[in-house]
């Protein structure tokens, strides 16, 4: 929980928020951390927003997942064999 001073300073652009803080806003605001930086009128339908970072979210665990697999089988042929 945060002290009235702590949400003063915050509203004021005093102090910025640690991740807790902000995951804790998002918990009780019921949204996602990355819904914070929508914008009006350029992210005016937050579910084709969050479609799209779930998409694009997808395929990059895909690619680091292929990444790492490849970098671990060359290691084991260089090391192994």
């Amino acid at each position: 929980m945060l002290s009235r001073g702590g949400k003063w300073r915050l509203a004021a652009a005093e102090k910025a928020p640690s991740i807790e803080v902000v995951e804790k806003l998002c918990k009780a605001l019921g949204i996602r951390p990355y819904e914070l930086f929508l914008e009006v009128g350029v992210d005016d339908v937050p579910n084709d927003s969050r479609q799209a970072v779930r998409s694009y979210a997808k395929e990059a665990t895909k690619v680091a997942a292929k990444a790492v697999s490849d970098a671990l089988q060359a290691l084991s042929q260089e090391y192994l064999e």
